[in-house]
């Protein structure tokens, strides 16, 4: 008995190595290990996506992705915004850049750790000719001159922070948490009321 023991321990022992790299595949894990570069890449090519760049959305957006986001104001009020999916994730990404004529974000900072990202962006914007979103602004002597809205040029900036969460079998951004600036925002575009 001992040495049937013995050889056991002596064939464990010496399989040892290949065992413990071996692991994680029996496990059945898919996760995908996520570099400092990856992440990177991610970044730059979810702001790129907003910029207007939309052939970038299968390497960015999985199908599934979800978006959690406030209210949003309408003529009538706010209203929900609710994004299930990479279309209606699209179809919601092209609407908020109607009416501009520039669209773009600049990283101002951003962190990761594993398959979580989380980007402070800034929005440098520039007023198109079909912007439709109310823009009353205060009267004052600069604002009598050009009316009481936004003109077609004028430069909008604003800051707000994306938080990703990837999938962490195919690296793609399962779900985006953003928190905007927006009375900043409403403020930048001459808003003197918002209907909630």
């Amino acid at each position: 008995m001992h040495v049937t023991t013995a050889r056991f321990l002596g064939v464990s022992q010496a399989l040892w190595p290949f065992f413990a790299f071996a692991s994680p595949l029996q496990r059945g894990s898919d996760e995908k290990s996520i570099t400092k570069e990856q992440q990177e890449q991610i970044r730059d090519n979810y702001l790129a996506l907003w910029g207007g760049d939309y052939t970038l959305s299968d390497k960015v957006l999985s199908s599934g992705v979800t978006l959690n986001i406030d209210r949003h104001p309408t003529a009538n009020g706010s209203a929900p915004v609710i994004v299930n999916n990479s279309k209606e994730f699209m179809d919601f990404l092209k609407w908020s850049r109607t009416g501009w004529e520039k669209f773009a974000f600049k990283v101002v900072h951003w962190a990761a750790d594993g398959h979580n990202i989380a980007i402070r962006w800034k929005l440098e914007a520039v007023m198109g000719e079909d912007y439709s979103a109310p823009t009353r602004a205060a009267a004052d002597d600069h604002h009598c001159a050009r009316g009481s809205t936004l003109k077609p040029g004028d430069h909008v900036t604003y800051n707000g922070t994306d938080f990703l969460v990837l999938n962490k079998c195919t690296g793609l951004v399962d779900e985006v948490n953003i928190a905007q600036d927006i009375m900043n925002l409403f403020h930048a575009l001459g808003m003197t009321s918002v209907p909630v």
